[in-house]
């Protein structure tokens, strides 16, 4: 979201919050992100002056950082980083939330119908979908991802002799189901036959976890 600010809406002064010693900053940085530390002077000041806060997190870590309800006047605009599947209420009630996106039909639904417990409206709750995923697929292939430690660990595990003598002994089948992000690596992996690799493309993932023996994530 930040991005389609800085790249489409040069006109907002927008700022983007990050720990200073946290490894993205330089990387952010150089992105053209401009970037405040938390918990800084100039994070208070912001605060102070800002006319949105928006965040995909409504702790008080965000909402209430130096504990003195400097935020009290400001919008929070809450950009949900997942579905709502329970009822969350007593926690969001108490957030002085004036936007807060949704995912689906049905979990908006859930938060504005009359039945429920929430106490927000059709002007508080909009259906948009997570921002999130608006880049995954424009992501592109990186050979350096295939040298890391997480590819060599997991290729080291599904390759061990230790592995193939339980699927025999206890006649398993093997379903292997990388993440999203990591699917289009998956050919690359020199695989034995008897991993099955799964996408989303091809399995359905609440099918597999719903019939499996035994998962490992």
């Amino acid at each position: 979201f930040y991005r389609y600010l800085k790249d489409n809406k040069p006109e907002i002064n927008a700022w983007f919050l990050l720990k200073k010693n946290s490894h993205h900053w330089k990387r952010l940085q150089n992105e053209g992100f401009k970037l405040i530390s938390y918990g800084s002077k100039e994070h208070k000041k912001a605060l102070k002056y800002c006319c949105r806060l928006i965040s995909s997190h409504a702790d008080e870590v965000v909402t209430n950082p130096f504990g003195d309800q400097i935020t009290e006047r400001v919008p929070f605009i809450f950009l949900q980083h997942g579905v709502i599947k329970d009822d969350l209420s007593f926690w969001l009630n108490q957030k002085k939330i004036r936007l807060m996106i949704t995912t689906t039909r049905e979990e908006r639904d859930s938060i504005i119908n009359h039945k429920s417990k929430y106490q927000f409206g059709e002007k508080e709750i909009i259906l948009t979908g997570l921002p999130r995923h608006d880049s995954l697929m424009e992501r592109t292939f990186t050979p350096d991802f295939m040298k890391s430690g997480f590819v060599k660990s997991w290729s080291h595990f599904l390759v061990h002799p230790l592995l193939l003598d339980l699927l025999s002994t206890y006649d398993f089948h093997l379903k292997f189901f990388p993440h999203l992000n990591c699917q289009q690596y998956s050919k690359y992996l020199g695989l034995p036959p008897y991993v099955e690799i799964c996408s989303h493309a091809t399995h359905r993932f609440q099918e597999i976890v719903g019939q499996a023996s035994l998962m490992i994530t």
